[in-house]
């Protein structure tokens, strides 16, 4: 059971701004996979506590879940990761550069003009993405 591998709360940090979209996502997966899932708007994070009845998978899916709606994913498409086929990947930009000019410019060009590149990327490679201040999330 998860509750034996995974001793105690998982603890999944979140920004002010993105509340709203937390306490949707608490509603929607309280309860599911035997684990209890809770906002802590005092703390700002999302706290996952596997119950009893929790598998491991279960629990590392809630927690990658609540990764995703941390990072700016709506909770319906964070919710898309319960399905097998789908992962969430995060590319940290500062290991790619060593200047802050060179982060601008390559959010610059993932961006692009009017969110154009970004539309374009999305379209042809048929992802959702979120573009943060020094990542991406895929």
């Amino acid at each position: 059971m998860a509750s034996e591998y995974l001793r105690g709360t998982i603890l999944e940090p979140i920004e002010r701004k993105r509340l709203k979209a937390a306490r949707e996502f608490v509603e929607a997966t309280d309860g599911r996979y035997g684990a209890k899932v809770e906002l802590d708007e005092k703390e700002l994070c999302i706290k996952i506590t596997p119950g009893p009845g929790a598998t491991v998978d279960a629990v590392l899916k809630l927690r990658e879940m609540a990764k995703a709606v941390a990072l700016g994913f709506a909770p319906d498409r964070a919710l898309q990761l319960e399905n097998e086929d789908y992962v969430l990947a995060v590319i940290n930009l500062k290991e790619y550069t060593d200047k802050p000019n060179h982060l601008r410019r390559i959010l610059g060009r993932i961006i692009g003009e009017g969110g154009r590149a970004r539309h374009t990327i999305e379209q042809l490679a048929e992802v959702d993405m979120v573009v943060g201040d020094n990542y991406v999330a895929i």
